[in-house]
């Protein structure tokens, strides 16, 4: 069983912040969440091929990593409302 303390924590590292009233009924909801995927270990898939997903293809079918010319960083900070050190500044980012 998770309790409220380990729910808070998983709040605070997940950057949200819940009043008490609510941590109580999401505690009550990660419960139920953790529940369905214990459930999920019950099942057999040892008919299961590793490296498919449900459409058959195979996931290490991806495109390849081509590197291609793109614009440059400059010019794409131009429509940042801000930026710092070469990057996009968020608001709040800093904590």
């Amino acid at each position: 069983m998770i309790d409220r303390k380990e729910i808070g924590h998983i709040a605070d590292i997940s950057f949200l912040s819940f009043s008490d009233e609510a941590l109580g009924a999401f505690s009550a909801e990660f419960e139920k969440i953790v529940a369905m995927f214990d459930k999920l270990s019950e099942l057999d898939t040892g008919d299961v091929r590793l490296g498919f997903d449900a459409s058959g293809a195979s996931v290490t079918s991806l495109r390849p990593d081509i590197v291609e010319p793109s614009y440059e960083r400059e010019r794409l900070l131009e429509n940042a409302p801000e930026s710092a050190a070469g990057c996009v500044r968020i608001p709040g980012g800093e904590q």
